[in-house]
């Protein structure tokens, strides 16, 4: 059993959902953050930032020394030692009023390292001659010592001093922040359709190349460039090619024959799918792949149409929304043949296009999809907004 170093496991979302809460309340105590390698940690972080639209400044701790965080010495002839300031920790000036200071690798550094880093994560706030601005949270990140990264320690005094949480995998969360930066459709249903695969790592292996979310967004960026450039889906050896060199060569081969898919025709047509041709029930409960990629790539073409159209008085053209509302009665109809198509569709589009919620309000919506609502209601589907 992995050591959880007595932490309470949570998801991404929650952790930063945490983070953001502690801000709302003006409560700037530090917290530490736990998990194994690739799980989206710092990333996270600046992302959170970058949404409250407040600063971020981030420290790799174990590529530094004392020196590089407290600024060089000097003794004055009285013989008191002060330290040069340095501009590697956050400046109210520089970097704003509230911000997010990220110390990476904290259980990877050396010890006096760490002890450097506890001076910011005490009451006090200082180091040498700097003090954290009163608004900011500092956050340590780093990894357990069952999660495959380097563990060089973390003593009591790190867990007294912080709020601390484990990172555990969760796809949900991890597919609220794929829709929304745009990751390949094909990567996000395969995980959809095999959640297992969302993070693979046995320490009892040799390190190398694994699944982990770190690994599907680098396989993902090649995949969107690689689509780009080629004006459509790549071959099933292409795709085996790029994911072989971005999760590894065992689990590869079941991506590339997922993803190949979009080769033979199964995926039912986006374009049929929002125009209203294609009928949900039509679908097939023993082909799921069919329905998590068409599922994904809905919701992708569903965003780049929202981003280019224009608003009139505050709506979106009538045509856009009658092509939403022919989705999500396909989303319905596929419930029919088996719930969790309907179930998991409804879910990522809730969570994925953020004027959902007023483009159901609109009365050409509801003329196409009167079912909507009360799915989601049926079963506990959360529309934003």
């Amino acid at each position: 059993m992995a050591e959880t170093l007595n932490m309470r496991e949570a998801s991404i979302g929650e952790i930063t959902d945490f983070i953001k809460d502690l801000f709302t309340m003006e409560i700037y105590d530090p917290v530490i953050v736990l998990g194994k390698m690739g799980m989206g940690k710092t990333a996270s972080l600046k992302g959170l930032a970058k949404e409250l639209g407040i600063g971020y400044c981030e420290l790799r701790l174990v590529n530094m020394t004392e020196t590089d965080m407290l600024g060089i010495p000097t003794v004055s002839a009285q013989g008191t030692t002060t330290y040069a300031s340095n501009d590697l920790l956050p400046m109210v000036e520089r970097d704003g009023e509230r911000g997010i200071l990220a110390l990476d690798e904290i259980t990877s550094c050396s010890a006096t390292m760490r002890a450097a880093a506890y001076q910011l994560l005490d009451g006090q706030r200082a180091l040498g001659n700097y003090k954290l601005p009163d608004k900011w949270i500092c956050v340590g990140l780093g990894n357990g010592p069952d999660d495959g990264g380097v563990f060089n320690g973390a003593e009591a005094a790190l867990f007294t001093r912080c709020y601390g949480f484990r990172v555990a995998p969760n796809l949900e969360s991890f597919k609220e922040y794929a829709i929304e930066s745009g990751m390949n459709p094909s990567v996000v249903a395969y995980l959809s359709y095999d959640p297992s695969k969302l993070h693979v790592y046995d320490p009892d292996e040799l390190d190398g190349l694994c699944p982990c979310p770190r690994t599907w967004e680098k396989l993902s960026k090649l995949l969107n460039a690689k689509e780009k450039y080629n004006g459509g889906p790549v071959s099933m050896t292409v795709a085996e090619f790029l994911a072989s060199a971005s999760i590894g060569v065992r689990e590869a081969g079941f991506f590339s024959g997922f993803y190949e898919y979009n080769q033979k025709g199964h995926v039912v047509s986006v374009d049929d799918i929002l125009s209203g041709k294609a009928k949900g029930n039509s679908v097939s409960a023993s082909e799921p792949q069919v329905i998590y990629i068409a599922i994904e790539s809905l919701i992708k073409q569903i965003n780049e149409e929202l981003r280019s159209a224009t608003k009139v008085g505050g709506n979106f053209p009538t045509d856009v929304v009658k092509r939403i509302a022919n989705a999500t009665n396909w989303l319905i109809d596929a419930s029919s043949v088996k719930l969790d198509y309907g179930v998991m569709g409804s879910r990522d589009l809730c969570s994925g296009v953020k004027d959902i919620a007023s483009i159901i309000l609109d009365d050409s919506f509801d003329k196409i999809c009167p079912r909507f609502v009360q799915f989601c209601t049926t079963n506990s589907i959360i529309i934003q907004g």
